[in-house]
């Protein structure tokens, strides 16, 4: 009973295992839908991985990941590109026009809009924020003063370069008083509220003033000298007393920037001479996919980095030489199978032809002459099996044992019934040399007449088989005539026909057409010597030639080997390397992998190596075929030792 129980609930589970995975595949959707909405892309893209982990075929999760990778990276990129406008609008500011201005501040702030509606969650947006909307109180500031009169503008700047000049001479009540009259001309404006809130800290802390100062000096002529860490130590020290110093920020972003912009160039440089190396190692192996993939990569990463772009282009007349080669040791393959094949079928060694001709085949599936070489070598094995039933047949021990018998009965002269046995013979195998041989001595003994009808159809088989030109048949038919009755009419002269098939000098064929030795002779050796001119009509010429022989002499060999060369080099000549297929892509999916793998690569260099696997597993999503795409993942997965 219990074991009933156990097959039952096996059985219910296996019913609605498909159930099961469907609900659980529906309720991950469902969970990463709600975070989707509540703009947790993170953890949206966790839960839509594990479900494509169990059904990577689902594309309804494909796209859905890549909606979520797409919003993630409209979101950095439209957060990067308000961070440059940012820093180029500060930097640049002063020569512009307001409009210039005014157009540049609301891209900064339009861009940071854009980024903080897509994941306003994200713990960056917060300061981002702040520093946003100080830089717009700022440009709007300068935008206004820019618009305002000459007039105006003229007493803004002669009111702050007293005031300059006066706090160079330590001066800072008189200066604070000229930083007032700037601020009266335009308010909020960001130098003068600067120069102003200076002036402030050298009245009330005159120690605490000339230390930033002296800091600021000394930052400033380390900057100017390239010493990069130097300026930056100093730098930092004014935040640490003075947290809002402006012109402190100012050189630390230039400095980050002009560092950040040093290292990331070394680490491409590293990255894309990685990239390079392998590049040279896929060339080197004849992987020309992926030389491509990887030297492309490099190209990515630095423009014009050392001869990648030539490496690039010499891809083509590689590739070619290398199908070149290919297609000759292909050939020379198919002409070597070909040959043996041929030469072990003449031979009579059928199984050793059939494995030459096989391999012919799969070189050259087209091949029509070992097709019809392995038909024949079929054939001639099947009747040399039937003729000779040899310990690999599972029907020996029967043959064998009536073979014996057979032959016992003959010797005690019982001939009705030693031809009886080897009738049970030649019921399974009718061409079985040694029952058609003894059921003639029998019939000798018993029915004259009955030998005489029996001979001659094992005759006229002969003869018909060396009509077809198949003399290994005929040469077996007629000696089994000669092993019984030495004296048998014309037997002598169709064994020597048989045996030696080149020996006639002249014939006319069923269809009347004259053959002889010397018009075969001229034909190869004319088709030798066109082929070895070269040139279309030439070849076309020999071939012809090749054919009209092997049509009227079938077994001549070297006509035979010499043709299929040619038509095999002719199939083989449009040969090319088989390259990695996948699936069929439309025109904007093809446009999207190209988008995102260069993607891959900017965050790549930038050793943003989950963000480059993001984008990499995208351009899986759409094609999962995609090499350069898997290995690209497997560096960084390398890199980021998981």
């Amino acid at each position: 009973m219990k074991h009933t129980f156990k097959i039952f609930v096996i059985l219910l589970v296996l019913m609605f295992s498909g159930s099961v995975f469907a609900e659980t595949i529906s309720e991950i959707d469902a969970r990463a839908d709600r975070f989707y909405k509540e703009k947790r892309f993170s953890e949206a893209i966790r839960e839509w991985l594990s479900a494509l982990d169990m059904d990577p075929a689902n594309e309804k999760i494909q796209q859905k990941v890549e909606m979520v990778y797409e919003e993630k990276h409209r979101k950095n990129m439209a957060l990067q590109r308000s961070k440059m406008q940012m820093r180029e609008t500060y930097n640049t500011y002063e020569p512009k026009s307001a409009d210039e201005v005014e157009k540049e501040t609301n891209t900064a702030v339009d861009n940071f809009v854009i980024a903080y509606r897509i994941d306003p969650n994200d713990p960056e947006m917060k300061t981002l924020r702040e520093k946003t909307e100080k830089f717009q109180r700022d440009m709007y500031a300068i935008i206004l003063k820019k618009r305002r009169s000459l007039e105006d503008r003229r007493r803004y700047e002669a009111a702050v370069m007293i005031a300059r000049q006066e706090m160079d001479e330590g001066k800072y009540d008189e200066a604070k008083t000229d930083w007032d009259k700037a601020l009266d001309i335009f308010m909020d404006d960001p130098v003068a509220r600067e120069g102003k809130r200076k002036a402030e800290l050298a009245i009330s802390n005159r120690l605490k003033y000339e230390k930033i100062k002296s800091l600021l000096a000394s930052g400033i002529q380390l900057f100017t000298l390239a010493k990069y860490n130097e300026a930056l130590t100093e730098f930092k020290q004014v935040i640490l007393i003075d947290p809002e110093n402006d012109e402190a920020d100012s050189y630390i972003s230039k400095i980050e920037d002009i560092v950040d912009a040093q290292q990331g160039y070394e680490r491409k440089r590293q990255q894309a001479e990685q990239f390079y190396q392998e590049g040279l190692s896929d060339l080197t192996a004849n992987r020309f996919n992926e030389a491509r993939d990887n030297l492309e990569n490099a190209l990515n990463l630095i423009p014009n980095y050392k001869d990648a772009e030539a490496r690039i282009n010499s891809i083509k007349r590689l590739r070619d030489e290398y199908n070149e080669k290919l297609k000759r040791q292909r050939n020379t393959e198919i002409d070597r199978e070909f040959q043996s094949g041929l030469i072990a079928f003449s031979d009579g060694r059928y199984k050793d032809a059939l494995v030459s001709l096989e391999k012919t085949l799969l070189l050259d599936p087209k091949n029509a002459l070992a097709m019809s070489y392995l038909e024949k070598t079929k054939e001639a094995l099947k009747e040399q099996q039937e003729e000779e039933v040899d310990e690999s047949s599972p029907y020996y021990p029967i043959i064998s044992s009536l073979i014996i018998s057979g032959k016992e009965l003959y010797k005690k002269e019982k001939f009705s019934e030693s031809r009886a046995q080897f009738e049970k013979i030649r019921t399974l195998f009718p061409n079985n040399k040694i029952a058609i041989e003894f059921i003639l001595k029998c019939d000798m003994k018993l029915n004259p007449e009955k030998f005489q009808s029996f001979a001659a159809r094992i005759m006229e088989e002969g003869k018909e088989a060396l009509g077809k030109r198949d003399f290994r048949k005929a040469l077996s038919r007629f000696q089994i005539i000669k092993s019984i009755t030495p004296d048998y009419p014309e037997i002598d002269q169709l064994i020597a026909k048989a045996k030696k098939p080149g020996a006639e000098q002249k014939r006319t064929t069923a269809a009347g057409v004259v053959v002889t030795t010397e018009e075969i002779e001229r034909r190869y050796q004319l088709s030798i010597s066109l082929y070895k001119k070269g040139g279309d009509q030439n070849i076309k010429t020999a071939l012809e030639n090749l054919r009209w022989i092997a049509q009227y002499d079938p077994e001549n060999m070297k006509a035979i080997i010499a043709l299929n060369k040619i038509e095999s080099q002719q199939r083989n000549e449009n040969m090319v390397e088989a390259e990695q297929t996948g699936p069929k892509l439309t025109e904007n999916q093809k446009k999207l992998i190209r988008e995102y793998l260069f993607k891959g690569i900017s965050h790549y260099s930038n050793n943003n190596y989950e963000k480059a696997i993001d984008e990499w597993r995208k351009v899986l999503a759409i094609d999962p075929t995609n090499e350069k795409a898997k290995n690209n993942i497997r560096k960084c997965l390398a890199l980021l030792k998981r």
